[in-house]
């Protein structure tokens, strides 16, 4: 793609991902095959050639594409993942951006973290000997500070039980009362749809009084009904995650620049830092743990 457009690879700067681990290493190989060319390039030394008239142009391997059939279909993606940094081709990056697709995303967000972070400990400890930088995606780390906040065993039993709530109020008969009220349909949130658990839970808190109302007439539905504590949780995590959705709404523009990812982030944080409560405490907790990484980043400094 860089020759088709005529992209010299010393040109490029930053690439900006998400998360996920195969991406992150895919950069991080260009990342390797940048440094390998300007290392090469500094210690050739054309005038000893000048005689000859010749220009030993750099020796750079770009592995055998020959070897990745042998790779077995049953563990590809771990060997995708361990592939040598020193060795790059179309179809090493491809093997590694497919990988992760075998895999149940959620399930594997904690493997994905542990190799992110392993990758970035080993480019400390090596330095920085070129300008080329991979930089995390900020709306997806946002997402990521509020999935770790979530975890929380307390959160997951009450969201649980909202879920439970709303799939109930999803079937016909209540979406029939529902219009007949000219109420809004309650929303069932999703973890590749961001900020729909915020309104989800939005949702559910506008349609308190109805919901009240039916389980007052109807035993069947009361056992899926919120009790005053219950309901006083669902308000404190949505009014956390308020900010977060403006936030991650501001993050998503077009042209989105460095200053106004930064102006984004840190009211998001103020905002969030005025709520005097522990789910408050934590996410900014979770949201500074986060941001190091992108903070800490070449093309951000």
């Amino acid at each position: 793609t860089l020759k088709k457009f005529k992209v010299n690879p010393k040109q490029l700067y930053t690439i900006t991902t998400d998360n996920g681990a195969n991406i992150v290493k895919a950069v991080q190989l260009i990342e390797n095959e940048i440094e390998i060319v300007l290392e090469s390039e500094n210690d050739s030394e054309p005038e000893n050639h000048l005689d000859s008239g010749e220009i030993l142009s750099p020796d750079i391997s770009l592995g055998d594409h020959n070897s990745d059939s042998s790779i077995d279909s049953e563990t590809n993606s771990l060997d995708c993942l361990e592939i040598d940094r020193s060795i790059i081709d179309d179809d090493k990056i491809n093997c590694i951006l497919n990988a992760a697709d075998e895999d149940d995303i959620e399930k594997d967000n904690d493997v994905c973290e542990k190799l992110i972070f392993d990758m970035e400990m080993e480019t400390l400890h090596i330095g920085d000997s070129t300008i080329f930088t991979g930089m995390r995606c900020v709306a997806h780390t946002l997402q990521l500070t509020v999935f770790d906040t979530l975890k929380d065993s307390n959160i997951t039993n009450i969201l649980s039980k909202v879920r439970a709530l709303v799939r109930k109020l999803r079937n016909q008969t209540y979406i029939y009362i529902l219009k007949k009220e000219k109420l809004k349909m309650p929303i069932l949130d999703c973890n590749t749809r961001w900020h729909s658990t915020f309104d989800m839970l939005n949702r559910t808190i506008s349609l308190k009084s109805f919901i009240q109302n039916m389980s007052g007439n109807d035993l069947k539905f009361k056992k899926y009904c919120l009790n005053n504590f219950e309901w006083k949780q669902i308000e404190t995590i949505s009014e956390v995650l308020l900010p977060v959705k403006i936030c991650t709404k501001k993050l998503q523009s077009e042209q989105l620049t460095l200053s106004d990812f930064y102006g984004a982030w840190i009211t998001c944080k103020i905002q969030i830092q005025k709520i005097t409560n522990s789910f408050a405490q934590k996410f900014i907790r979770n949201m500074n743990i986060r941001e190091i990484h992108i903070m800490n980043n070449n093309a951000f400094i």
